[in-house]
């Protein structure tokens, strides 16, 4: 029988770091706590891989993190005993990216710069010491700021009538953008575009035992549902999608795999890491 285990996953900035001194001393009794009782804290940010790796010493973090708004998971080596399904061995950390590679967005802004020249800067285009100058970060910051994996942030210097343009050209390059802070974010649209993804759609969490994590949410206007569902052990888990309660008259699809389920009482075997999106529409 498989012990329950508590994981707790947060922000960053305003909650673990000050939102204006960045030290984490407020947060510090509490992390204590979850370190004396072997929970782990997993780092969930905006931030690069490179610079969540010299915040987790500080912290003396050593548990997997999410970079990138979600677009990447980092696992240490030898954190699981067995090696992770899907994932590739970079520098010490099993990756497993989300989101297109960088190189893909800074391909779609290459296409559009002609038109848009004087309008935007990205942070390829500025360089380490343009996005110093760009964010009041140190250049040693930049740098880790610029060491992106799965994402391009830009800057947008043009006219609001402008902007409403560009954002129709990506929209033809099935690309959407939203507005994270000062920086526009590029994103893949199959993310956008679920309703149910919208901050005010409902959520409650889903009890699927100690290998399973998963929570269900619904578009404001009932319509669309998903279940997103990981496997969060290092062995195979089966999951009944009876215990999910589907609607029988929806078709349901894994937005992530684009795989079909027709038999609501199928037995779906989630590997190790796995993560299933599981959309009504």
């Amino acid at each position: 029988m498989h012990q329950k285990k508590l994981l707790v996953f947060t922000d960053l900035d305003g909650t673990v770091l000050d939102h204006y001194s960045y030290s984490h001393a407020l947060a510090e009794p509490m992390l204590r706590v979850f370190m004396r009782e072997n929970i782990p804290v997993i780092p969930v940010s905006s931030k690069t891989r490179a610079e969540l790796e010299p915040l987790r010493v500080a912290l003396e973090n050593h548990h997997p993190f999410i970079v990138e708004n979600g677009a990447g998971i980092c696992i240490p080596e030898n954190y699981f005993p067995d090696l992770p399904s899907g994932y590739e061995f970079i520098n010490g950390y099993w990756q497993k990216g989300f989101s297109r590679p960088r190189t893909f967005w800074q391909a779609c802004l290459r296409k559009l710069q002609p038109e848009f020249e004087s309008d935007f800067i990205s942070f390829s285009m500025a360089g380490t010491q343009g996005i110093a100058k760009m964010t009041g970060l140190s250049l040693e910051e930049a740098e880790q700021a610029n060491q992106r994996q799965y994402s391009e942030p830009l800057l947008w210097r043009g006219s609001p009538e402008r902007r409403n343009y560009f954002l129709r050209c990506l929209q033809d390059m099935d690309v959407r953008a939203v507005q994270g802070g000062r920086f526009l974010q590029l994103l893949m649209k199959i993310r956008i575009k679920q309703e149910a993804f919208h901050p005010n759609a409902t959520q409650y969490t889903l009890q699927l035992g100690s290998r399973l994590f998963g929570f269900w949410r619904q578009s404001s206007n009932r319509i669309q549902s998903i279940f997103c569902i990981s496997n969060i052990s290092d062995q195979p888990a089966p999951l009944l999608l009876s215990d999910l309660n589907l609607i029988s008259t929806s078709d349901w699809t894994d937005l992530i795999s684009k795989k079909h389920y027709s038999d609501l009482h199928e037995t779906v075997v989630i590997q190790p890491y796995e993560t299933l999106w599981l959309a009504n529409c």
